[in-house]
């Protein structure tokens, strides 16, 4: 258990108590010192109660690491292999694991929680899982015994991934970058943005503040791809990058339709310059899939519709 806590290199932690037939209980902000003097009595109290009972672990407050359930050592040695190494490996199972994969060093500055979200992602998509599948928040601690198999230990690094630097450092870059641009637009077209307009249009819910802003937008003359990018950029902060790039594209159709009283087969946006992709929203997101497929996306490949690039987009990675 030591080393399990010290793998995770965190100076409070969350516990878990899962007991069959009744509720999980919580012990939250707990140090390590606490942690070790406090399990021989939550697991002698847990199994008293019932059998089969089981001690789940995380860092308190840690966005700079991510839990990963259900791997095989085949799918652990891989992404290994290509740089994203597990910060902590347990075996929870004969030949399962759990594997934490840390991005950000403790104390490090964190970047915005959107870049994180699609490190996040593209690990996922490295140990091979669904890139929206959910996070693990919880996992088993090790030399806890369980009802068919006691949880152990099989790799404690305790660092960051060696492609960390790469994925966090291009991907907070390139955000930045496509953020000064989209800034710079809403203020050439006196537009605000989607979250300012909604706060001053109280009374509408946010898919109908989006909708109108989007409208105003669109009659405004700003570019198809600053749109996009804008009703994306209010959404990334609380879902997922492909669920915002998603709401994104199937609210500016909506709103072509309704400006233009078209059908939907026709709701498509204008055609974009030939050889000149937009820049503030291809940039960042063909930054990602520079490093996470190794594909190229760069200013010479040609460009296409914008609903179409945004839905070929969002199906590579579903």
């Amino acid at each position: 258990m030591r080393r399990h806590l010290d793998s995770l290199r965190s100076d409070r932690f969350d516990l878990r108590i899962d007991t069959p037939g009744a509720l999980p209980s919580f012990h939250r902000g707990l140090s390590r010192e606490q942690v070790l003097a406090s399990i021989p009595r939550i697991w002698q109290e847990a199994s008293i109660t019932a059998t089969g009972a089981t001690v789940g672990v995380r860092p308190t407050a840690d966005p700079g690491i991510q839990l990963l359930r259900d791997l095989s050592s085949e799918r652990v040695s891989e992404a290994s292999l290509r740089g994203f190494q597990p910060a902590l490996t347990v075996e929870t199972a004969p030949g399962r694991f759990e594997v934490w994969v840390r991005h950000l060093a403790p104390g490090s500055e964190p970047p915005p929680p959107e870049v994180v979200n699609y490190a996040r992602r593209a690990v996922r998509l490295e140990y091979g899982l669904p890139s929206a599948r959910r996070d693990g928040a919880y996992g088993r601690l090790a030399g806890i015994p369980g009802e068919l198999f006691t949880p152990r230990l099989a790799q404690t690094a305790g660092t960051t991934y060696s492609r960390s630097g790469e994925y966090i450092h291009l991907l907070a870059s390139h955000r930045q970058e496509a953020q000064g641009a989209l800034h710079a637009a809403l203020s050439r077209f006196r537009l605000p943005a989607p979250r300012e307009f909604h706060q001053q249009n109280p009374t509408l819910s946010r898919r109908e503040s989006d909708l109108a802003w989007a409208k105003r937008a669109h009659l405004s003359r700003l570019p198809a791809h600053q749109i996009l990018s804008a009703l994306a950029a209010g959404r990334e902060r609380s879902h997922e990058p492909q669920s915002a790039l998603r709401y994104a594209s199937n609210l500016y159709s909506v709103m072509l339709r309704e400006v233009a009283k078209v059908s939907p087969a026709a709701a498509r946006p204008p055609l974009c310059a030939p050889c000149r992709p937009p820049p503030a929203l291809r940039s960042f997101f063909c930054a990602w899939l520079s490093v996470s497929s190794g594909q190229s996306c760069g200013p010479s490949a040609p460009s296409k519709r914008i609903f179409e690039e945004l839905k070929e987009f969002s199906e590579q990675f579903s």
